[in-house]
């Protein structure tokens, strides 16, 4: 996760150093929330700047990191979306355990397993990729 005040501009001179001596961020990171009541509008539960050089690994930690805290004030979350950046969907791939190899049949514990597939049946939370931009790329007349 970001570090919170790690860039303080208090003169003009400090945000000159900031860009003299950083990589300047080359992508805004948005992280919205949809809250399952009815009526209750989405909103952004954070962003950040990025110069985009993230891994899967540090995509799974901030999963891990944000529904720990969230957790800790009583909220659950349910499911993730992603736009398709394949970072994130390695993330959700690995949490599902999508498309994992095994010769097994049998119904193990909580996930279904068939030769050449196997997939949790229920997973810590949910991942899908992101209906809006599901929407957006098709090419269907609705």
């Amino acid at each position: 996760m970001p570090v919170a005040y790690s860039f303080t501009a208090p003169s003009a001179k400090s945000i000159q150093d900031h860009f003299n001596n950083n990589t300047v961020a080359s992508s805004l990171y948005i992280i919205m929330a949809q809250p399952l009541q009815n009526d209750a509008p989405s909103f952004c539960l954070c962003f950040f700047e990025t110069d985009n050089k993230f891994r899967t690994e540090h995509v799974m930690n901030r999963w891990k990191y944000m529904i720990a805290k969230l957790k800790s004030y009583g909220i659950t979350v349910v499911g993730v979306s992603s736009d398709g950046d394949s970072r994130l969907m390695k993330a959700m791939r690995i949490n599902t355990n999508l498309g994992i190899q095994t010769a097994n049949f049998q119904i193990i514990s909580d996930s279904f397993k068939i030769p050449e597939f196997h997939a949790n049946v229920c997973p810590k939370f949910i991942c899908t990729q992101d209906t809006v931009h599901i929407g957006g790329k098709s090419n269907q007349d609705c």
